[in-house]
């Protein structure tokens, strides 16, 4: 066991972050959407780096794990260390079902990661929301869903900065959303800091920032060449721009900025409903908050949430 370590400091390298080779994605969940098939991924330590953890902080003989039959299938994990030099054992037990694959070995894995979080390990990839990743014909995971009958590769998101080590590619890696927690304020000054920078993430100034930032949006929607033209051309009258490359090359930063505006409503509302996989609360909270003015949107939502002109209104109606 580590010598001279505080309670509050054997927690807090406990409950350390590891690095990105110690996490490992798991499909969740798989949906189809009006822009092909996502998975919903969630991410785990790995079984090795929470014993290389256990080894570095009590040492090879200083903790044990144990496992039970629970319920039909199910398996419970101990596991226990040594305290006061060996002459305390503390034990934390959690359970798993068996997995779909490998499904006793995959049992006992689960029960393992879950009996370790009580201890503080891997505890802080629950602050996650869930991950969206696209389904494709090339990636590092292949899946094959029997639900939706969707197939194809998915690939491992990136970790956001405050999920890992210091000086572990942070400067690197893609910032993923943290789920709100009623009651923690402060106890992750990154993760606050990160939370409030995608709040108030300031719009494009350049042009460069907001022709990436209208690929960004125009990507979320989904949309063809045909429906960006003849969006913009409805933002700009008597604008002259014949194809989507003049778009970008010609079009002048007033007519940028009307086509990005015309276009973000729409976007925010389709990252909310397939984040939460509820367009009708998305929907029903937008009717609250605009009131009138949501009118105006209602053929970009219907583009948005793969619903007809009729079904947005329906919805507007239905929760006014």
């Amino acid at each position: 066991m580590q010598q001279g370590l505080t309670a509050q400091e054997m927690m807090e390298r406990l409950q350390a972050p590891f690095p990105a080779n110690d996490i490992e994605w798991r499909v969740n969940r798989v949906v189809k959407t009006s822009n092909g098939a996502k998975a919903i991924v969630l991410a785990y330590v790995t079984n090795r780096a929470i014993q290389a953890r256990f080894d570095e902080l009590f040492g090879p003989f200083g903790w044990k794990n144990e496992y039970k039959e629970w319920r039909d299938k199910g398996v419970l994990c101990g596991i226990s260390v040594t305290l006061d030099n060996g002459s305390t054992w503390v034990t934390k037990w959690d359970g798993a079902d068996a997995t779909n694959v490998e499904s006793t070995k995959g049992g006992f894995s689960a029960a393992m990661k879950r009996s370790a979080v009580q201890f503080g390990v891997g505890r802080y990839l629950y602050n996650l929301e869930e991950v969206w990743v696209d389904i494709k014909d090339r990636g590092q995971n292949y899946i094959a869903d029997n639900k939706t009958g969707a197939k194809g590769y998915w690939d491992n998101p990136q970790l956001p900065a405050w999920a890992l080590p210091q000086g572990n590619n942070a400067n690197n890696v893609a910032q993923l959303p943290v789920r709100q927690q009623q009651g923690k304020q402060a106890q992750q000054p990154q993760r606050q800091q990160q939370t409030q920078s995608n709040a108030t993430r300031q719009a494009p100034k350049t042009r460069e920032e907001k022709v990436n930032y209208i690929a960004e949006r125009e990507a979320i929607l989904g949309l063809n060449d045909i429906q960006k033209l003849k969006i913009f051309n409805q933002v700009n009258a008597n604008s002259g721009i014949t194809s989507v490359p003049d778009i970008y090359t010609n079009g002048t930063d007033i007519q940028l900025n009307n086509y990005m505006y015309a276009i973000k409503p729409a976007s925010i509302i389709k990252e909310l409903a397939a984040r939460n996989n509820m367009d009708e609360y998305v929907l029903n909270y937008l009717s609250g908050q605009m009131n009138k003015q949501l009118k105006s949107f209602i053929g970009l939502i219907s583009v948005a949430t793969n619903k007809t002109v009729k079904e947005v209104n329906e919805l507007i109606t239905k929760a006014s």
